[in-house]
């Protein structure tokens, strides 16, 4: 069985149609538990109408805690031998689990994925990912300084067995990426395997909490800081891996830095480059493209003088 985990928070006018393409599925050994984080609408009520017509259907509800809330709790009271995610305003083409499923059978991956396609609210549709990719964590960085992870959430089956037993989570707290963390963790144990087709639809609807976040350093700073979080799992369990994420973040704090100064951020520059200077001088002399590492190198030569600095991001 496979059990469907849909955190749902304010999606009572789209959740309909992302629940019925779960139970629309031709794989029918399912289980499909919503977790109401708290919503202020009729999220709730429309999950129960539907529980009430299909006993696959289970609702959890808890005091708004964030979306790695109420994953973790979906993990928490999952009973199915393989775990898939789906978002309460996202969907699944008609055979994603059977597609899925029957992938894993022929391979015997811990861990499978498959394409998602992102439909945007003018009409515009593109693939995510730039193309398949197999293997451990390592193996998914981008000329030794980037991380792409070419699949989304919402088109994956993972062996509930090694979520169980590393004790995978989502960590609380982060407010951007953190199923980055979740992922990162799940490949230093589980080779995945691609299935290069499309199998689940990101709707990016028009005030989405992704879309109406306006660009604030508080959050984005931890596409770099999570690499604090997971460092321990990986030494632990793919310490050949430590290296490479070492450059990842080291490039990831440039990045943040780049962008920091491009929006305006001047102080919250200077002091990332103060913080941060070590790895940022890791990165100037490693791996990457010529130019940012010189652009890495300007920022901690010149580091007293802001608008030079933000000159130079400009370029």
């Amino acid at each position: 069985m496979v059990s469907v985990i849909m955190p749902a928070y304010n999606v009572g006018a789209v959740i309909g149609g992302s629940i019925q393409s779960v139970l629309d599925q031709d794989y029918r050994e399912l289980e499909l538990i919503v977790i109401d984080d708290g919503s202020t609408d009729d999220t709730a009520s429309v999950v129960q109408k539907l529980a009430q017509k299909d006993g696959r259907i289970r609702l959890l509800q808890q005091e708004n805690g964030g979306v790695s809330a109420a994953r973790n709790a979906g993990l928490a009271a999952a009973k199915g031998d393989f775990i898939s995610f789906l978002d309460g305003d996202d969907l699944w083409e008609k055979d994603t689990l059977s597609r899925l499923m029957a992938w894993q059978e022929e391979t015997g991956a811990d861990f499978v994925y498959g394409r998602t396609e992102e439909v945007f609210s003018d009409g515009r549709r593109a693939r995510i990912g730039d193309g398949a990719t197999e293997g451990y964590v390592e193996d998914f960085i981008h000329r030794g300084v980037e991380l792409r992870l070419p699949f989304h959430i919402s088109a994956m089956l993972v062996r509930a067995e090694v979520v169980r037993r590393e004790g995978l989570c989502f960590p609380l707290g982060v407010p951007i990426s953190e199923d980055t963390c979740f992922f990162i963790e799940l490949l230093c144990v589980a080779r995945a395997t691609s299935l290069d087709e499309v199998v689940s639809h990101y709707m990016r609807r028009d005030g989405s909490a992704t879309d109406a976040r306006a660009w604030d350093p508080k959050d984005w700073t931890w596409q770099a800081d999570i690499y604090d979080l997971v460092r321990p799992f990986v030494e632990a369990h793919r310490p050949e891996a430590v290296e490479a994420l070492s450059c990842v973040q080291a490039y990831l704090h440039y990045r943040f830095i780049l962008r920091t100064l491009r929006h305006g951020f001047l102080q919250e520059a200077q002091e990332t480059i103060v913080k941060r200077r070590e790895r940022l001088r890791s990165f100037s002399e490693g791996k990457g493209k010529w130019r940012d590492r010189m652009k890495c190198r300007a920022f901690l030569a010149l580091s007293g003088h802001p608008h030079i600095l933000k000159a130079i991001a400009s370029l």
